[in-house]
């Protein structure tokens, strides 16, 4: 799978997965979201139910999937401070390298808590 959008600067992982799991391009997503939350920035990372109300409000509500996590093969994935994109069973890193890897490689190096599926 090919990475649509990269991040674009630091803590916007979010921002970068919502755009592409959304299909709205990055400058629409910012604008959104700082519209539907005034006290955030960019430079500020976005909780789990502000990335749910966000993906809802364009066009792609979002689940939480807390348990069954072998089951999920995509959406976004997460842990306590960062999000990634997971397709197919691989998780896409939006931080501009696009490094890719297995789920299961991608959840030793972090406890993951959850994924946000469609």
């Amino acid at each position: 799978m090919r990475l649509r959008i990269t991040s674009r600067g630091t803590n916007d992982c979010a921002i970068s997965a919502l755009a592409h799991i959304t299909g709205v391009d990055y400058p629409a997503v910012v604008a959104y979201t700082a519209r539907r939350f005034p006290r955030w920035t960019p430079k500020h990372g976005l909780r789990i139910r502000q990335i749910q109300d966000i993906a809802k409000a364009l066009g792609t509500p979002l689940r939480n999937r807390r348990r069954e996590l072998a089951a999920v093969r995509d959406g976004l994935i997460y842990d306590h401070c960062h999000i990634a994109i997971l397709s197919a069973g691989q998780v896409i890193e939006t931080d501009g390298n696009g490094r890719q890897c297995a789920v299961e490689t991608w959840m030793k190096e972090r406890k993951v808590l959850g994924v946000l599926v469609r």
